[in-house]
């Protein structure tokens, strides 16, 4: 209990939630937005599609992987 304070005191938590590397969060990102783009396409939501198509691209274009 003295530690959790003490680590309180100093941060602003007492869990440690670390960092993600940029390339990691931009995968994530593509994944994300491929099952929303899917989804569109179901739906058939032209304007959804087509922006989530430019995002897409953006993205993979500064994807190294």
């Amino acid at each position: 209990e003295g530690i959790e304070q003490a680590l309180k005191s100093v941060q602003t938590g007492s869990v440690h939630q670390g960092k993600v590397p940029e390339r990691f969060v931009k995968k994530q990102e593509i994944k994300d937005l491929e099952q929303v783009l899917e989804k569109a396409m179901q739906n058939g939501d032209l304007t959804q599609i087509n922006r989530l198509n430019a995002k897409l691209k953006q993205l993979k274009g500064g994807c190294n992987g």
